[in-house]
């Protein structure tokens, strides 16, 4: 009888041992975004930010919000720059490229605006529609992109911008976000009334 309890304490005090090391370890990866490690940067602004996109090293980011505003970062937050963006319409949404180099940014009376230099610089590009544009993503070599909006708008480009097409929602609910696979080849759409739209762009 006691070795059995002998036993039986020694299973007990491995599988305790056991679960103190899981909840330790699953403490440790929890904690990768906690408080401690949140810091308050100086934006220069008081204006309202919508979105904001960093590339892969999260060196260059770039932030957008009312009044046509565009912030930019080449060192990771430590200091933010205001961009002229060539608008005061609103902007909703900001994508990236992971090597910082290329950026698309949308809003307001179908604005789009792009950049090839990490934000520094910005041209308007023709959308097609007046409708406002609520976000944007774009692919990893910066060659295709969406963009969503009111009234099931989704406009598509495979050259960088230079060209952007309408493309048939078949729902007249507003787009409010969409995310663009790394190789552009697939999207998925969010909007009112719970409606996902999901897109295989490039078919075998």
């Amino acid at each position: 009888m006691v070795q059995a309890l002998m036993k039986y304490s020694r299973r007990f005090t491995r599988s305790s041992l056991a679960l103190m090391a899981l909840a330790i370890a699953f403490s440790s990866s929890a904690n990768v975004f906690a408080d401690e490690e949140w810091v308050k940067q100086k934006s220069g602004t008081n204006i309202e930010l919508n979105s904001v996109s960093i590339n892969a090293d999260g060196l260059i980011g770039i932030a957008v919000g009312f009044d046509g505003t565009i912030l930019t970062t080449n060192n990771g937050g430590q200091a933010w720059q205001t961009r002229s963006s060539g608008t005061i319409y609103e902007l909703n949404s900001v994508s990236i490229t992971p090597d910082g180099n290329k950026a698309l940014v949308v809003g307001f009376n179908g604005t789009i605006l792009s950049s090839n230099d990490g934000g520094r610089s910005w041209a308007h590009q023709e959308s097609g529609t007046t409708k406002e544009l609520n976000s944007v993503s774009i692919s990893k070599d910066g060659q295709n992109a969406i963009a969503v909006g009111f009234e099931g708008t989704i406009l598509t480009t495979e050259n960088s911008g230079e060209e952007w097409i309408s493309q048939k929602s078949k729902t007249i609910n507003e787009l409010n976000s969409v995310s663009l696979s790394a190789d552009g080849s697939h999207a998925l759409i969010a909007g009112f009334n719970g409606t996902l739209i999901l897109n295989n762009l490039k078919p075998e």
